[in-house]
């Protein structure tokens, strides 16, 4: 019993061996449960292509989307944020800028004041930066929303920085032209040469019989403390002159009973400019937010003979380099005072704007034909440091970098009747230049970068999308072209064998039929000794 026992096991291993083998084969597939499994194979594949595809297309489309979608919805963003409604935080700003402007100050000190005296070329020194914090303020302010308009009041006052002045500290002693003087001189000369005698007497009532057109003091009276004036004097000349400086002169500070103080920035600091200006504010149209409406209660300037001299102009470029311009052009030759007095390329006659004889030039007559360069020693002009130039962001608009520079320059002459000017050289003398820009603290060049960055990811994620979806949209139209024939079965054929004992075997496959033939195997004799 053990044995017939023995003999089964073996033959149901054998059994089971035989079928393993067999279902590795390609026999499987001749059976119907075989082409149903290559059915669900095919059809979970073309599934997964048309995912594929699908996904490739949804990754294009919005990479596109993204692309074209996305700075314009910064732009938009960009509109309300510079419209100067009441309230908004980019008004506040503007009206209260929340960090100082940079302000510098370049003197010109006269090294040979004494041989200028005796009709030699002036020689000056540079010295500066005397470097200022400039903070301006609008106040009073009135919204007219008819005009989408905004009309304010200006006030600008400066600090000295010490540190950032280093090593100067504004005592230096400076040899330096008296403007009041030479303005006083100027003036006369332009409106009533025949009165210049009378100016020399209220000179010598008014400053106290000075021996030279030139002050020496220290920087800083000369910028802000001021000069005295001393009006306290009962002569005609003196009395007429005075009373002419009080309603004219507006940079006149105050310093006791008919005595003042005069000085470059003095009167002008921390005091409000009368003049009041009207703007747009955007509301309606962004791109005119700042457009100058009124200056003054008027449209237009009114002190140039042509109405294109005298018109309001904007910057428009993202880079903006300026000059003062060229008499030689038709259509600034309505800047010049006179028909007969236009100035060479890049000097601006300034006289009708402060009512002083001053002349604007870039710093060291800068891109300048050289006239009036070869009448003065100790002037380099350069570019880098001399033009006028502003950088902006194209998407922000912010001002990336700002040289706003001007020179101030007055012409001197011999004038016989004035004894202190009676030998002086034809020149025109640099007397300071000025330049203003604007150094963002780390809250707001963390804003603007920030923006850059926003803008940095999206074009790397826009090129991620359309690339991604590209190459997916090619790889799915790779695999339904492989995958196309895939629905075939590949199957083998099996010829049955039609003799003996083989063709049994071959009808009684598979599973199920008789295998009583293992009764019939032989049995080693060993085990019937058992």
């Amino acid at each position: 019993m053990v044995t017939k026992r023995r003999a089964y096991d073996v033959a149901v291993r054998e059994l089971r061996r035989m079928y393993d083998v067999l279902k590795c084969s390609k026999l499987l597939h001749a059976f119907p449960f075989g082409k149903t499994f290559d059915n669900v194979l095919r059809n979970f594949k073309m599934v997964s292509i048309k995912k594929l595809g699908i996904g490739g297309g949804v990754s294009f489309i919005f990479g596109i989307v993204l692309w074209f979608g996305f700075p314009a919805l910064i732009r938009s963003q960009i509109k309300k944020a510079v419209q100067l409604k009441p309230g908004s935080e980019i008004r506040d700003m503007w009206t209260v800028v929340p960090f100082p402007l940079d302000f510098k100050v370049y003197m010109f000190n006269i090294t040979n004041p004494d041989e200028i005296k005796e009709g030699k070329k002036p020689k000056v020194q540079e010295v500066g930066p005397f470097f200022y914090e400039e903070y301006k303020v609008k106040f009073d302010l009135v919204d007219r929303e008819e005009e989408d308009s905004v009309e304010y009041s200006m006030k600008t006052t400066w600090f000295f920085n010490a540190k950032k002045s280093n090593p100067l500290t504004g005592d230096e002693i400076m040899v330096f032209p008296h403007l009041m003087i030479l303005g006083m001189v100027g003036a006369t000369l332009l409106d009533k040469p025949a009165a210049i005698g009378v100016v020399g007497k209220a000179v010598d009532s008014i400053f106290h019989k000075p021996d030279s057109i030139f002050v020496t003091a220290k920087a800083k009276d000369i910028l802000f403390d001021g000069l005295p004036v001393d009006c306290d004097v009962k002569d005609f000349a003196g009395s007429a002159v005075c009373n002419l400086l009080k309603t004219e002169a507006k940079d006149l500070i105050p310093d006791g009973e008919n005595r003042y103080k005069f000085s470059l920035f003095g009167g002008k600091n921390g005091t409000a400019v009368e003049e009041r200006m009207k703007v747009l504010r955007g509301v309606r149209n962004y791109k005119e937010v700042g457009q100058v409406l009124e200056f003054n209660g008027k449209p237009a300037l009114d002190i140039w003979p042509e109405d294109h001299c005298n018109a309001y102009n904007g910057v428009k470029t993202l880079r903006y380099t300026a000059n003062l311009g060229d008499s030689n052009n038709p259509m600034e030759k309505c800047f010049c005072r006179t028909p007969e007095t236009c100035l060479p390329r890049n000097f601006y006659d300034m006289t009708k704007c402060l009512g002083v004889p001053i002349i604007g030039s870039l710093p060291h007559f800068y891109d300048t034909d050289g006239r009036y360069l070869k009448l003065v020693d100790g002037l380099r002009p350069n570019q880098e440091e001399h033009e006028i130039d502003m950088d902006f962001e194209p998407m922000t608009a912010t001002p990336i970098r700002a040289h706003k520079r001007l020179q101030f320059n007055m012409f001197i002459q011999p004038i016989p009747k004035f004894k202190l000017m009676k030998n002086f050289p034809e020149a025109l003398l640099p007397l300071f230049w000025v330049e203003e820009g604007i150094t963002l603290d780390d809250e707001f060049v963390n804003k603007v970068k920030m923006v850059f960055k926003v803008l940095a990811v999206v074009s790397f994620l826009k090129w991620l999308l359309i690339l991604g979806g590209i190459g997916l949209g090619g790889g799915t139209g790779y695999l339904y072209y492989k995958n196309r024939d895939s629905g075939k079965l590949d199957i083998t054929k099996v010829t049955p064998k039609t003799s003996g004992d083989d063709n049994k075997k071959e009808k009684s496959w598979p599973p199920g039929m008789n295998i009583s033939t293992i009764q019939a195997a032989s049995v080693p004799s060993s085990l019937d000794r058992n």
